[in-house]
């Protein structure tokens, strides 16, 4: 699975893409890493795409993927099964305070 996270500016939203081959519904948290603050849970991924509102700061990302199984049981429960991570960088070019 190949991805992309971004800061989009216009919208003030990070913007992750993702390359998933299936069919199945797809889920996303987003954590910023440095406080540990989670920014969404279980978001729906549409077309490879979702979009967090956040005002940016720079900082580490933490997206975790998940797929939504099927329930047998007929109580029609979501099981959420974690199939991809990563961690991804965002730096705000217009505020590059301790920044090297």
């Amino acid at each position: 699975m190949s991805h992309i996270l971004k800061y989009d500016f216009d919208s003030e939203n990070i913007v992750g893409e993702l390359n998933i081959i299936g069919k199945a519904n797809y889920y996303v948290d987003v954590i910023l890493l440095e406080t540990n603050s989670i920014l969404v849970e279980k978001m729906s991924v549409n077309i490879g795409k979702f979009e967090v509102r956040a005002t940016l700061g720079s900082g580490l990302y933490k997206v975790i993927v998940f797929e939504d199984e099927e329930d047998d049981t007929g109580f029609e429960v979501s099981n959420y099964w974690p199939i991809y991570e990563f961690n991804q960088e965002i730096i705000n070019s217009y505020n590059l305070q301790g920044k090297r």
